[in-house]
């Protein structure tokens, strides 16, 4: 997760109800010693707007290309069915298209509007919508983590982090930490210790901030993990 995160003004969601959770790709896990609700899902994003999301990717593809990518992310991203998510954007008056429940992510750096996002949902799991056809299982793990009353994090290939999940959020917690660095999650992973929590470690992944990594989910990422990007891959 970086300062910025992608959005998405493509299809409705299909929310169904939960008899258990049911996680992207169509793939149904086995939650029985979860409760019927788990922690909030927060996924972080901002509105596709050509020129407005997704630079350095557009620096490459272009800035309308890039935008319907975004857009293409976040839908993919936001079909994973959880029984309480909210979708925190840096602009709650956009219509998502998605039904979502709209949360302003504030003023400030990530770590502000972390903090401020994740305190208001009493604890959860926050991710980015830039790394489509994650590994559904991670947030099961961070679940678990989080009913241990302990932090967890996914790490990403370059040495950011694409998931975050507290039980409790202190005051201060992501203050001054070095964002869009190679050192980020490490210098999370210290700060989060630092304030007495236990780290439990989820997969790993990457996000998609420029063209390369494009190359990297076709090589990671089956189709019916990620249609919608897939779809937008295709007509490229």
């Amino acid at each position: 997760m970086k300062q910025t995160a992608s959005a998405v003004r493509l299809g409705a969601s299909r929310i169904e109800a939960f008899s258990s959770y049911t996680l992207g790709g169509g793939r149904d896990l086995d939650t029985t010693p979860l409760h019927d609700k788990g922690p909030t899902l927060c996924v972080f994003a901002k509105p596709p707007i050509p020129g407005q999301c997704k630079t350095r990717l557009a620096a490459t593809v272009g800035a309308s290309r890039a935008s319907e990518l975004a857009a293409a992310f976040l839908a993919d991203t936001w079909d994973v069915r959880w029984p309480s998510k909210i979708l925190a954007t840096t602009d709650a008056a956009y219509d998502f298209g998605l039904g979502a429940d709209r949360w302003a992510q504030g003023t400030g750096d990530l770590g502000a509007r972390l903090e401020s996002i994740l305190r208001r949902a009493g604890g959860g799991v926050a991710i980015g919508a830039d790394s489509p056809g994650f590994p559904p299982e991670a947030l099961i793990r961070a679940t678990e983590a989080l009913r241990r009353g302990e932090a967890a994090i996914g790490r990403t290939t370059d040495g950011g982090f694409w998931l975050i999940g507290l039980p409790h959020v202190p005051a201060g917690l992501f203050a001054d930490l070095p964002w869009s660095s190679p050192r980020t999650a490490e210098a999370t992973v210290a700060r989060l210790r630092g304030f007495g929590f236990e780290v439990g470690e989820v997969a790993q992944w990457f996000d998609i901030d420029e063209a390369a990594d494009l190359e990297v989910f076709r090589g990671r990422v089956a189709r019916h993990e990620a249609p919608r990007t897939w779809s937008v891959l295709d007509l490229g």
